[in-house]
């Protein structure tokens, strides 16, 4: 375990969180729980908060809509950036396309994109894809023969839609599909980063 990296009182305000952003299924939930305990600050995931405000995504947006789900998404970042002083906060792919999203995390922390490749993705996809209850364009299936026969354009244009906003965020960590490489090198990139904002 690590110590705690507390910034500076000038930087508080504005560079006080780590976010993790990465197309579902990158490990952005499994990485982020290991690093807050790591460096000793709370973890926040994008997707089970709204599930635990609103209810299921897929739900919620039969009631509501495309794009009043799209906004509450977005309206919940700035509240999850209220809600801690100091956190790792796990960002839901969906909002990744809008600006103000990015806007908001640019003043508010650093942020770390998990870049991990399809194929990796397509090998866990038999397993899991983030959270079965979140809407995704595709529907992972236990055949994996069947999942890349079936989804296969539909993943590709997810992966590449979601993905288009990789150069927006302040460090891009690639990643392998093997989770304790994966996560030692997030791990040592978010250490150097922090060290240096002391």
């Amino acid at each position: 375990m690590t110590e705690s990296y507390p910034l500076p009182n000038d930087r508080k305000r504005l560079k006080k969180h780590i976010f993790l952003l990465g197309v579902s299924g990158a490990g952005k939930s499994r990485m982020g729980k290991a690093l807050a305990e790591d460096i000793k600050l709370p973890f926040i995931d994008h997707d089970h908060e709204f599930k635990e405000r609103f209810g299921k995504i897929g739900e919620f947006q039969e009631r509501e809509g495309i794009k009043i789900t799209d906004q509450a998404l977005i309206d919940l970042v700035t509240d999850m950036l209220e809600k801690e002083n100091q956190a790792v906060i796990s960002i839901s792919p969906r909002v990744t396309p809008s600006k103000v999203v990015w806007e908001k995390l640019a003043s508010s922390g650093y942020s770390f994109f998990l870049h991990t490749l399809p194929m990796h993705i397509h090998k866990r996809a038999n397993i899991t894809v983030g959270d079965p209850s979140i809407d995704h364009p595709f529907v992972p299936a236990t055949d994996e023969e069947r999942f890349l026969q079936e989804c296969k354009y539909d993943f590709y244009y997810y992966y590449f839609w979601r993905t288009s906003s990789a150069n927006n965020a302040d460090y891009f960590i690639p990643c392998e599909g093997e989770f304790y490489k994966d996560y030692d090198y997030l791990h040592r990139k978010v250490e150097s980063v922090l060290a240096k904002k002391q």
